[in-house]
């Protein structure tokens, strides 16, 4: 009975999250026009994109207790330029001077990133 009452508790928590969509677009000024995407449910980096990409970078429907993280680096690694937090809509734009390499977001609490800019578990 205990396991069942887990196994729903955790069916459950699994149907709220959801995955979110961010991209990097080539516009300096706004988060409109030619983009690169990804979509996923948090801790996966999206980066590698061609030059002409990352001036301005926006995540789409950020979930509460969540943080988003964009990186002048192409693999989420070193200390992050921007930091924004959901929930919401947020966008950053590089004004012609800062370009993104990478961005990614997590979930605050459950993951935290590390020294090498890794997602790991967080740490009871």
């Amino acid at each position: 009975m205990q396991l069942t009452l887990i196994l729903i508790a955790l069916l459950a928590l699994i149907s709220t999250v959801r995955a979110v969509h961010y991209c990097a677009f080539a516009s300096t000024i706004s988060c409109t026009g030619d983009a690169y995407c990804c979509d996923d449910n948090g801790g996966f980096c999206c980066g590698q994109w061609p030059v002409a990409w990352g001036w301005s970078v926006q995540w789409v429907g950020l979930p509460s207790s969540t943080e988003a993280q964009a990186y002048g680096s192409s693999s989420c690694s070193g200390n992050s330029a921007v930091q924004e937090f959901g929930p919401g809509t947020q966008c950053r734009q590089g004004g012609g001077v800062q370009r993104f390499g990478s961005i990614n977001w997590v979930h605050l609490g459950s993951k935290k990133r590390d020294n090498n800019g890794t997602v790991a578990p967080a740490q009871s």
